[in-house]
């Protein structure tokens, strides 16, 4: 009898700090048509994503907007609470077509991690 094992969840740092500075650095190396999303499950913010060092939301038109202080501290807490998940996808705004996920790099596994800002 074997056992079935299951992967180790995505992770971008043992720490809320980490993975929200790996994040944003991870951002800044993207290039062509794939970006880094996050999504916070539960949550109506929708995608958000790193644009010029401030933290975006997705919109239909025109293609974003910069998130208030009490949006990007809901996503700040999904992240400590494990419940948001970053991933990297392929955006095309003029065309207005959006892929699914093509690579998970931090899943939202709803453990809670430390925020690692003492």
């Amino acid at each position: 009898m074997s056992i079935a094992t299951h992967p180790a969840p995505a992770t971008l740092g043992a720490t809320a700090r980490e993975a929200w500075q790996r994040w944003k650095e991870a951002t800044d190396q993207v290039v062509g048509r794939e970006r880094i999303f996050g999504w916070t499950v539960g949550d109506t913010i929708g995608e958000v994503f790193w644009l010029h060092g401030k933290l975006c939301a997705y919109v239909e038109y025109p293609g974003y907007r910069e998130l208030t202080q009490t949006e990007e501290d809901r996503v700040w807490d999904a992240l400590c609470a494990g419940q948001l998940q970053i991933h990297q996808r392929v955006y095309r705004p003029l065309v207005g077509a959006n892929y699914g996920p093509s690579k998970i790099l931090h899943q939202a596994t709803c453990n809670p991690l430390p925020s690692g800002t003492n």
